[in-house]
């Protein structure tokens, strides 16, 4: 009888702990969008005939750890930070679907643009997004330039990006500009289109000076503060150390010191 009571009551409380909601808050999390040189891709994954991967040394792996080391109030401080950056993909896909990678394979997964998966992924994740980071986006929409100058340009990339804060909503965003260029004219991307690259340094510079036109920069300004970053052969993705180096000054944005 006893056995059968404890069987019983045990039974009730998995019943009843399964049927009562769950109160659990969801996790306070930074995210970070942009393209390869924020997914940090690495001139070895090229040569290889493996799908480039993201490098350990990131800017948001970067800030993650200096958030957690600062000794000072700062309400991110101690969060984590995902990045949510697509290899290859343009401002043009943002409000489009392409298919890899964890904001990718919601996006095509739900037939949603990219820009409007970055909430309901994070809700799906039990994340709350509490700051998106828009690093150096822009860069890919200069490769585009030459062969649709009408839906790629300088001010409808620079527009398209000042959209993040609508679709965000009350999340708080912050945009950086795209880094600066310094392309060789053997590089893969110069070489498989019409684009040269003296165009390609100058379409990036252009979005910088729109963005400060338009008020829209509240990120580093990587045409200040990375001027010269020390590249790969290709001209534009970094070595590991200056996408390492971008996380910091991020933290300068998030939590600058009292």
């Amino acid at each position: 009888m006893r056995i059968g009571l404890t069987l019983l009551l045990c039974t009730t409380m998995v019943i009843g702990a399964a049927l009562r909601p769950s109160y659990a808050q969801p996790t306070p999390v930074i995210v970070m969008v942009g393209e390869s040189t924020t997914h940090g891709d690495t001139w070895r994954d090229k040569l290889s005939a493996v799908r480039a991967v993201a490098s350990p040394i990131n800017a948001a792996i970067t800030l993650e750890w200096t958030l957690g080391q600062i000794d000072y109030p700062c309400q991110y401080a101690g969060l984590p930070v995902r990045n949510w950056a697509i290899s290859a993909s343009n401002t043009e896909h943002f409000p489009g679907i392409w298919p890899t990678l964890p904001l990718e394979y919601y996006a095509c997964n739900h037939g949603l643009p990219f820009a409007r998966a970055v909430l309901p992924l994070a809700a799906e994740r039990g994340e709350q997004v509490v700051a998106l980071l828009v690093n150096a986006q822009g860069t890919n929409d200069a490769h585009n330039h030459s062969a649709d100058p009408n839906g790629y340009n300088p001010h409808a990339t620079a527009l398209r990006i000042a959209g993040w804060r609508t679709i965000m909503g009350s999340v708080p965003v912050f945009i950086s500009p795209p880094f600066n260029r310094a392309d060789t004219s053997l590089s893969g991307p110069v070489s498989s289109g019409a684009t040269t690259a003296r165009q390609l340094e100058a379409y990036v510079s252009a979005v910088r000076r729109i963005e400060l036109r338009l008020g829209v920069l509240n990120g580093p300004d990587w045409g200040v503060v990375l001027r010269h970053p020390t590249f790969q052969p290709d001209g534009f993705h970094f070595q590991d150390g200056f996408y390492a180096a971008a996380g910091t000054f991020w933290l300068d944005k998030l939590c600058p010191a009292p």
